[in-house]
């Protein structure tokens, strides 16, 4: 009987580790896939067709592997795809299988080639957006909103989901970060007895790589990033430590998505009187238009709109 109960012990022991370690690999797994990009989304999809036209072909992965000058089958696919699919579907095309050489380790002049760059001339064109008439909207009308919102701030009576939309839209016109880069974006909190607080993230577009963005004190609190902040992370009920990530649900099991973020900034937007033609993309390209020290009439009063000393440092890799 002690025997048995021993094998059996350790059986059961056996299935509980190995479910477990099981369960462990798929939530690894879908927590990589949640984090992914976008892009690499359609990098995978791109690629699932790619592989069907390389079946098509009869070349196998050992073969594509040892290919010398990867531009011939990226010509050739392309040539294969350009009469059937859409112009988007090309560029796609282009760059997901060129990115797939890049982490083969090929080097840049075996990938890009003069011919691929022919091939392009008409699908790239055609996918640009044409450029139509702009209407303005001023930041002081945002501004304003925020301004007005100030003193129920002051009194308590703002929700914290309320004032996380506000921290995050402010973030974003004192940053002029894109809202996929405040979605990732983790903060260092230090230092915010010295009324300053620090925003790291990734550049995903231009010079991409680690960036480190310094928002300080702004002497009217109405529209001051630090005391925004600080409102809205007495009121949750898990506050940020350092080194956390930003934005998370009310019960602060999970992270936003860049959908649930865009949404809560939509919604200030409209709040504030924004037409919702105007996309959340506009708020930077405001920002990037108006200069640096742009002061903004706000309730009679002149204020800055941005802090007066803020650093933007990358980080070297």
């Amino acid at each position: 009987f002690f025997i048995d109960t021993c094998v059996a012990h350790d059986y059961v022991y056996f299935l509980t580790t190995f479910f477990w370690s099981q369960w462990s690999l798929i939530f690894a797994i879908r927590s990589i896939i949640d984090n992914w990009h976008g892009s690499w989304r359609r990098h995978a999809c791109a690629l699932s067709a790619f592989w069907e036209y390389m079946k098509r072909k009869g070349m196998s992965v050992e073969q594509l592997a040892r290919i010398d000058k990867p531009y011939i089958i990226i010509a050739e696919y392309i040539t294969d795809i350009i009469k059937d699919q859409s112009d988007a579907f090309v560029i796609q095309a282009r760059t997901s299988v060129s990115t797939m050489f890049e982490l083969m380790g090929r080097q840049e002049k075996d990938i890009k080639n003069k011919v691929i760059g022919q091939l392009m001339l008409k699908p790239v064109p055609n996918t640009r957006k044409v450029i139509r008439e702009e209407i303005i909207w001023k930041m002081e009308q945002r501004l304003d909103y925020i301004v007005q919102l100030s003193s129920q701030r002051d009194e308590v009576m703002i929700t914290v989901t309320e004032l996380r939309r506000v921290v995050k839209t402010i973030f974003m016109v004192y940053s002029v970060l894109r809202l996929s880069e405040i979605q990732r974006a983790m903060l260092n909190i230090t230092q915010i007895d010295q009324r300053m607080i620090i925003i790291c993230t990734y550049l995903l577009k231009g010079k991409r790589g680690k960036v480190k963005i310094t928002l300080k004190r702004v002497e009217n609190r109405s529209v001051c990033p630090i005391a925004w902040f600080e409102a809205w992370n007495e009121k949750r009920k898990i506050k940020t430590i350092d080194r956390d990530l930003l934005w998370r649900n009310c019960e602060n099991k999970r992270p936003l998505t860049p959908e649930e973020c865009s949404k809560e900034v939509h919604i200030v937007m409209s709040n504030a009187g924004i037409d919702k033609k105007h996309s959340v993309t506009t708020i930077r390209v405001v920002q990037c238009r108006e200069s640096c020290f742009i002061l903004s009439q706000i309730n009679g009063q002149t204020y800055p709109l941005r802090p007066r000393k803020r650093s933007k440092t990358k980080e070297k890799n």
